[in-house]
C-alpha cells in the first residue's frame, strides 16, 4: 500500500507499513498483566495462560479476558455501541490501556481500512496514530501518513477537512497541505461554504505555525471572492465569515509589517461589531481581544529588532504607539487592559533604550497613572514600569521629586513583596546608588 501511496503523493517517502509500525511498538509496550491461577474469561468463561487485563478492574480475576474473545464482543456490538467495545471496558466503562488498547485499535482500524463509510475509518486511523505518538513518534509520524491518505480516498470533501484539521491539532505542517488540497477540491466542485469553511480552517492552522504571508494572501483572496460573488449583500452567515476573514487579515498585516492595513481591517470589524452588536458584546469583545493581543506581539517583535535593526524595531514600536492613542488603552473597565498596560511597559523600556526619553517618560507615567487606578502596583509589569520611568526621567531632567517617590514606593514593593535580600530588591536598591552617584 505505501508504495501506491508514494507513487500518488511525490512529497511522502516510503515508509514502514502500519502492521509492521505497531508490531514494532507492542514489542516495547510492557507485557500484559498475568492471570491467577483461577482466573477465568469474563467472555467464554475459560481458562488459559492466554488471558489478559488492560482495563480499571480490579480483584484477583476480574476483567481478565481472551483478546480473540474481546475482538469478537466488540465486532458483535460495534453497531450498537458506536465502537466503543473497542475502545472501553464493557464492566468498568475505562479506555482499555497499554498493549492491548493498541492491538483492539489495530482491529478496528483494519476492519474498516477499505471501507467507504464516513466516520469509523477517520476515527479509527486517527486513535491509532495517536495510540502510536504516546510510544514511537516516528513510527507514528510514518503509519498515520498511510492511514489518513488511504483513509481520505473513501471520503467526502467535509470528512477530508475534519480528518485533516484533526491531524492538525498534533502535526500542523502536515494537515495544512492535507487542508490545502481540500480547498482545491472545494473550488473544483463550486462549493462556496465548502471553500470558506476549508478557508477558515486553512487560515487557523497557519496561524498555528505562525504563517502570516500565506494567511494574509488567503484571506485577501476570500476578502475577493465575497465582493466579487455577493457584492453588498447582508446575510448574516455571510457577513460573519467576511468579518473573520477580515479578523485574521488585520492580525496577519500587523504582525507582517503592514500596518495601515491591518488597522484598517479591525476598524471596520470593530465599527461594525460596535454597530451590530453594540461594545459590551462578547463577539466585539474578541475583536478588542484579538487587536490588544496584536500590539503586544507586535511590541515583542519591535523589542527583538531594536537590537539588531533600529529602524524597522522603531516601525513595529511607532505603530503601538500609534495605536495606543487611537483607542482607550488604559481604560480600566476593558478587560484587555493588563494586555495593553505589559505592551505600553516595554514600550516605555524599548523607547528609552534608543534614546525617546521624553516618549518614554510619557508612556511611563501613563502606565503608572491606569496602574495606580487598578491598584495593580505589585505586578511585574508595573514595577519594571517604575524602574524605566525613573530611569528615562534621570536622563532627561536629572533627579526630581516626582522620580525619587517612584523608586521609593517600587523599593518598598519589593521589600513588602520579595523581602530586603531578595535579588530584585538589591537589584533596585543598586540602580537607585548609580543613578545617585
Amino acid at each position: 500500500m505505501h508504495k501506491r501511496v508514494c507513487s500518488e503523493d511525490p512529497s511522502i517517502k516510503p515508509h514502514v507499513p502500519i502492521e509492521m509500525a505497531v508490531e514494532r511498538v507492542l514489542k516495547r509496550l510492557p507485557s500484559q498483566e498475568t492471570a491467577p491461577a483461577d482466573a477465568t474469561c469474563y467472555i467464554c468463561l475459560d481458562h488459559d495462560s492466554k488471558l489478559v487485563r488492560g482495563c480499571a478492574c480490579r480483584g484477583d480475576s476480574a476483567g481478565f479476558v481472551h483478546l480473540k474473545c474481546l475482538i469478537e464482543l466488540a465486532e458483535r456490538n460495534e453497531k450498537a455501541s458506536m465502537s466503543r467495545s473497542f475502545l472501553r471496558c464493557i464492566n468498568c466503562k475505562q479506555e482499555f490501556t497499554g498493549a492491548l488498547q493498541l492491538q483492539l485499535t489495530r482491529r478496528w482500524w483494519r476492519r474498516h481500512r477499505n471501507e467507504s463509510v464516513e466516520s469509523m475509518p477517520c476515527a479509527s486511523c486517527i486513535f491509532l496514530g495517536r495510540l502510536l505518538l504516546k510510544n514511537d513518534e516516528g513510527e507514528a509520524e510514518r503509519c498515520l501518513n498511510e492511514a489518513s491518505l488511504n483513509t481520505s480516498r473513501h471520503l467526502g470533501v467535509l470528512e477530508r477537512l475534519n480528518l485533516a484539521s484533526r491531524i492538525a491539532r498534533e502535526r500542523p505542517e502536515e494537515g495544512l497541505k492535507l487542508i490545502e488540497k481540500v480547498v482545491s477540491q472545494a473550488k473544483q466542485d463550486d462549493d462556496t461554504a465548502m471553500v470558506f469553511t476549508a478557508q477558515h480552517q486553512y487560515i487557523d492552522t497557519a496561524l498555528l505555525l505562525e504563517r502570516y504571508e500565506e494567511i494574509v494572501a488567503m484571506a485577501t483572496e476570500c476578502l475577493e471572492f465575497v465582493k466579487t460573488y455577493f457584492g453588498d449583500s447582508s446575510d448574516p452567515l455571510l457577513m460573519e465569515q467576511k468579518y473573520i476573514f477580515l479578523d485574521r487579515l488585520a492580525f496577519a498585516c500587523g504582525m507582517t509589517g503592514r500596518f495601515d492595513e491591518s488597522k484598517r481591517a479591525f476598524d471596520e470589524v470593530i465599527a461594525s461589531h460596535i454597530r451590530t452588536f453594540g461594545r459590551e458584546h462578547e463577539k466585539t469583545r474578541n475583536c478588542f481581544r484579538t487587536r490588544a493581543i496584536l500590539l503586544q506581539k507586535t511590541m515583542d517583535k519591535a523589542q527583538d529588532l531594536v537590537g539588531r535593526d533600529v529602524a524597522n524595531g522603531a516601525r513595529y514600536l511607532d505603530a503601538v504607539l500609534i495605536e495606543s492613542k487611537a483607542c482607550d488603552f488604559f481604560d480600566a473597565k476593558d478587560p484587555n487592559v493588563q494586555i495593553n498596560c505589559t505592551a505600553m511597559a516595554m514600550a516605555a523600556n524599548v523607547l528609552g533604550k534608543i534614546g525617546r526619553l521624553q516618549e518614554s517618560v510619557a508612556v511611563a507615567r501613563l502606565c503608572l497613572k491606569s496602574a495606580r487606578e487598578r491598584k495593580d502596583l505589585d505586578s511585574e509589569p508595573t514595577q519594571r514600569c517604575m524602574r524605566n520611568y525613573a530611569a528615562a526621567s534621570y536622563d532627561l531632567h536629572g533627579p526630581t521629586k516626582e522620580s525619587k517617590q517612584v523608586l521609593d514606593e517600587l523599593l518598598a514593593i519589593q521589600i513588602r513583596l520579595y523581602g530586603s535580600d531578595a535579588p530584585q530588591t538589591q537589584e533596585t536598591v543598586s540602580f537607585i546608588c548609580s543613578l545617585q552617584h
